[in-house]
């Protein structure tokens, strides 16, 4: 995962298949069959959201809602400061 995540920092939003793909309105990073969602958030800044591992072949709807509130929290806990 870790040399995945130095690839995004090297290509930021160029990062393609099979490192990267569009999910649910976020990213999939993806490393084996370790994944973690993640957004581009204020163009050169990456917000990890949550990660897992893969067990099926689609992403399990229970990790995409896990990311999409979290994702939430973090907008909402930075319009309050």
């Amino acid at each position: 995962m870790l040399r995945v995540i130095d690839l995004l920092k090297e290509f930021g939003v160029k990062l393609g298949m099979p490192h990267a793909r569009p999910i649910a309105g976020m990213w999939e990073l993806r490393a084996g069959a370790g994944r973690c969602f993640y957004v581009s958030h204020h163009g050169q800044r990456f917000i990890i959201l949550h990660g897992y591992r893969k067990k099926s072949q689609s992403a399990p709807r229970k990790e995409i809602e896990t990311a999409k509130r979290r994702w939430t929290e973090f907008l909402s806990q930075e319009n309050e400061s």
